[in-house]
C-alpha cells in the first residue's frame, strides 16, 4: 500500500508541475496535497487513480481557462469603458467650462454642494435644473404680464442635455456597480 501512494504521490507531483509550466499558477501546494490525501490509501487499482487524476486535470484545465478568458474580457470591458467615459467626461467638462458664468447664485451653490457633500457632477446638474427653473419663472411672470403662452427658448440640443447628463452618469454608475461586483465573485472563487 505504501509503494502504491508513493506511485500516486510522484504521479501528481509529476503532473502538477507540468500543468504549472504549462498553465502558471494554475495549482498551489494547498490543491496538491488534497488531490495526495483524496487517493491516499484507496483500494483502487494504479489505473483507475491515475484516470481519476487526468480528468481532475482536465477539469481544473477548463475551469482555469474559463477564468482566464473571463479576466481577459473583464479588462477589455472595463478598458473600453473608461475610454469612452473618459472621452464622454472630457467633452462635458469642455461645453461646462465654456458655459460657466460666476454669480452670486452660482457661489452660494458651491457652499451648499460643499455643505451637502455632493459629487461636481450632481452640482453641476443641481445648478443647471436651478437655472432652467429660474428662466421658467421669468417665461411665466412674463406671459402672465402680457397674456400670452409660453414660447420655448431652448434648441434641442440644450433641452436634450438633462437626459445625457442622467445617461451618463446611469452608465457610469452601473460600469462601477458591475466592477465591483465582479472584484467580488473573483474574491468568492478565489
Amino acid at each position: 500500500m505504501e509503494n502504491k501512494n508513493d506511485l500516486i504521490n510522484e504521479y501528481i507531483d509529476d503532473l502538477a508541475t507540468k500543468l504549472n509550466k504549462e498553465y502558471p499558477h494554475i495549482l498551489d501546494e494547498n490543491q496538491i496535497n488534497k488531490a495526495k490525501n483524496m487517493f491516499k490509501d484507496s483500494s483502487k487499482d494504479l489505473d483507475s487513480m491515475q484516470s481519476e487524476i487526468d480528468a481532475l486535470a482536465e477539469q481544473t484545465i477548463a475551469e482555469y481557462i474559463s477564468l482566464k478568458e473571463k479576466q481577459r474580457v473583464f479588462k477589455e470591458m472595463m478598458k473600453a469603458s473608461s475610454e469612452h467615459l473618459g472621452k464622454v467626461i472630457n467633452k462635458d467638462k469642455l461645453e461646462q467650462k465654456s458655459e460657466t458664468i460666476e454669480t452670486p447664485e452660482n457661489k452660494a451653490s458651491d457652499n451648499q454642494e460643499a455643505f451637502n457633500q455632493r459629487s461636481q457632477r450632481e452640482g453641476e446638474i443641481a445648478n443647471q435644473i436651478r437655472t432652467k427653473n429660474q428662466m421658467l419663472a421669468s417665461q411665466k411672470e412674463n406671459q402672465s404680464e402680457k397674456g400670452k403662452t409660453l414660447v420655448k427658448s431652448n434648441s434641442k440640443s440644450s433641452n436634450n442635455k438633462g437626459y445625457t447628463n442622467i445617461a451618463i452618469l446611469s452608465l457610469a454608475l452601473s460600469v462601477a456597480a458591475s466592477m465591483l461586483s465582479i472584484i467580488v465573485y473573483l474574491i468568492i472563487n478565489q
